[in-house]
């Protein structure tokens, strides 16, 4: 169909239909043996709605398939429904693309509790053959997951049943696709669909294709009860199914790359790159405000587990001009640890760093209380921390760098004059004997403020030893006597050793001074020795 003359577009919507007892479903499939065929919807609001409605366009041969495209002013899913791009065999997925001016909008799905299992509202590309997965764009303004939703980029497998009794997983070989999501305005991350099942924007892997990356672009990112995950996992088999092939050699998971205004983790929000074998992957986070956690999320990288290998992954944050915080009993963590290998690198660059504590592999120890390895989890403490060693290998810690910008000490001082202020100049101006002014005072402060007076208490009695009263004053009066200082002690001090204020100074023929006990009598007999009067206070 050609779309050139067309200025206005209606809405489209596909939904399920019941007919007698059977469930009719509305599906465009553009499946096919010489590669998927292409598929475009352009509509005003685009709207697919229940399990039974579904747009997909499936590579089963050795040739690569075309694009699925959406383009569209709003484009809503719910219930089940699912927009999916995947490939069989050698041949690589096409590409998903939507275009939404407005919002995109994925919300809940189906739970089968008897299964445990549940097919959420998606937008999905997965290879589980030896094609590459296509890769998944979203292009609007905001776009929401909302009760279990997700948009899903794997490298996955088939489980074969060889009879009745026993089957076999095989795993993908292609590597899984890659996510990018541009949306100038918001991206929302919430909700569950059942326990276990939170809406999430993931790359993953299951065998030795490499999980793909992940990229978001958006003003503000909010992240509560699900997450973005980046990873490598041996899948969970039902019993009686065999892994074909080494679980050692899982691919790596891919990298996760967010660009925002500002970032928000609550409620068990989480960024993850994790891995089960090999390394984990990098998280790297630019973010112009703040980034905030609350209440038991996690950024981590980590890897391995007791009987796969694998070294954590690097998490780089940068936020120049804004804040990294954290609630600090909130249980908050970033993490990039590894099992048996190499713990990774945390780099973090901020204005300021508010609530984490960094913590090595022996604080844990002792924090715990244990050696064993399966135990040292930063996700025990209440407290909101950020590691990156190797639980099992204390030799093989990683590292935390912490940059933020130093006090500036000259910041709220003075410029001094370049010349030195001379006092005595005013000095002499102001305070000459019979000068104009007849009443004034010279006070020197020092460095400390006025000098206290003999007869005022001491603020500390440590240093205080032997003292005696002054004359006039009754023994009864010595309020500054240290109470752990008995009367009876100060009355068995001698003469000899009582110590006696200073009355005065003699200067003997050498220049030498010496403090007195008595002031010696003087004789004015230079007009400077006369009463003045003074109007300068320094």
């Amino acid at each position: 169909m050609g779309y050139e003359n067309v200025n206005n577009f209606q809405n489209i919507r596909l939904a399920q239909r019941i007919v007698g007892s059977t469930v009719v479903g509305s599906v465009l499939d553009a499946s096919g043996v010489d590669g998927g065929g292409r598929i475009t919807v352009q509509g005003n609001i685009v709207e697919l709605i229940s399990r039974h409605a579904i747009v997909t366009s499936q590579t089963l041969g050795m040739r690569d398939g075309q694009d699925l495209t959406i383009n569209a002013k709003n484009l809503i899913l719910r219930d089940g429904a699912q927009i999916r791009v995947s490939t069989f065999n050698k041949g690589d997925g096409g590409n998903l693309n939507v275009n939404a001016s407005d919002s995109v909008e994925l919300i809940g799905g189906v739970f089968e509790p008897g299964a445990n299992r549940s097919i959420a509202t998606a937008l999905v590309s997965d290879t589980v053959g030896d094609g590459h997965a296509g890769d998944i764009t979203v292009n609007t303004s905001r776009l929401r997951l909302k009760n279990g939703a997700a948009i899903s980029a794997g490298s996955s497998g088939n489980v074969i049943n060889l009879n009745s009794s026993t089957s076999t997983f095989i795993p993908a070989r292609g590597n899984g696709g890659n996510i990018t999501i541009n949306a100038s305005d918001s991206v929302e991350i919430t909700g569950i669909l059942a326990v276990g099942f939170p809406s999430n924007l993931s790359a993953r892997t299951r065998g030795p294709g490499a999980a793909g990356t992940v990229t978001v672009n958006t003003a503000k990112l909010l992240i509560r009860d699900g997450g973005i995950a980046v990873t490598s996992q041996i899948p969970r088999l039902q019993p009686g199914t065999q892994y074909q092939g080494n679980v050692n050699e899982l691919g790596t998971a891919g990298a996760i790359n967010v660009n925002a205004g500002s970032i928000l983790l609550d409620e068990k929000g989480q960024i993850t790159s994790n891995s089960q074998g090999g390394g984990g992957g990098d998280i790297t986070l630019q973010v112009q405000d703040v980034l905030l956690l609350r209440r038991n999320s996690q950024i981590s990288t980590n890897a391995g587990t007791a009987r796969t290998p694998g070294n954590g992954g690097n998490i780089t944050i940068n936020a120049p001009n804004g804040f990294i915080v954290a609630t600090p009993q909130g249980n908050n963590d970033i993490t990039a640890n590894a099992f048996s290998g190499a713990g990774g690198r945390i780099i973090i660059n901020a204005n300021n760093i508010f609530g984490f504590v960094p913590r090595t592999r022996t604080d844990l120890v002792q924090l715990l209380g244990t050696e064993d390895s399966r135990q040292l989890n930063p996700s025990r403490l209440p407290t909101s921390d950020i590691t990156a060693f190797s639980q099992q290998n204390p030799s093989l810690n990683g590292t935390i760098q912490i940059n933020t910008p130093d006090v500036d000490p000259s910041r709220g001082l003075l410029e001094l004059p370049a010349e030195p202020f001379d006092a005595s100049r005013q000095i002499a101006t102001y305070c000459k004997p019979g000068g104009k002014f007849k009443r004034g005072s010279l006070i020197a402060t020092g460095k400390g403020g006025i000098a206290p007076s003999p007869t005022d208490p001491f603020m500390d009695d440590s240093v205080l030893v032997n003292w005696i009263t002054l004359d006039g004053e009754s023994e009864n009066s010595v309020s500054h006597v240290p109470h752990h200082i008995s009367k009876q002690k100060l009355d068995s001090v001698t003469l000899e050793t009582q110590i006696v204020p200073a009355q005065g100074w003699v200067q003997d023929g050498k220049g030498n001074v010496t403090l007195v006990a008595q002031a010696p009598t003087v004789t004015p007999h230079s007009p400077l020795l006369n009463p003045v009067s003074c109007a300068a206070n320094f």
